[in-house]
């Protein structure tokens, strides 16, 4: 993804998406606003689809499982929704910590190509800077999804 300055200059997203966020001077002073930086900078790390951060496993859309291809392929349809269901142990809500006046955040996301489940830690420093800590798929194919052929 691309983004363009009032200027004309182009920034190349999310691999540059710390120059537009010193460029636009945002300032990071709450939870609420460290997760909204994280919220832009998933929107832009994503070319299509959705991406979303979890709360828990409810957040991510049930499988679309046809029911007569469930009703034909009864042990595989059950095992999807298996997959689906173990992540109620596993996903919890975003944990913000503040230290040192630097926000770090361990949060799930999910998004709809792939039905991809990632655990993350970020840093947001208060000048709205992040960087990825640490970033896991613990999943595929979970929840009502897509695939781009």
């Amino acid at each position: 993804m691309i983004a363009v300055g009032r200027d004309g200059e182009a920034f190349l997203l999310p691999d540059e998406f710390n120059k537009v966020i010193e460029r636009e001077k945002v300032k990071v002073n709450s939870e609420k606003e460290a997760l909204e930086v994280i919220m832009a900078y998933l929107n832009c790390s994503i070319v299509y689809g959705e991406i979303k951060i979890l709360y828990n496993a409810s957040d991510i859309p049930k499988p679309c499982l046809d029911e007569e291809w469930c009703s034909k392929h009864k042990e595989e349809c059950e095992k999807e929704i298996k997959r689906y269901e173990e992540l109620r142990g596993i996903i919890t809500p975003p944990k913000i910590y503040l230290e040192n006046e630097t926000y770090t955040l361990d949060f799930f996301t999910w998004a709809n190509i792939g039905g991809v489940v990632e655990k993350w830690r970020i840093k947001v420093e208060r000048d709205g800077t992040v960087n990825i800590l640490d970033r896991k798929v613990i999943a595929n194919h979970i929840g009502c999804y897509f695939e781009l052929a």
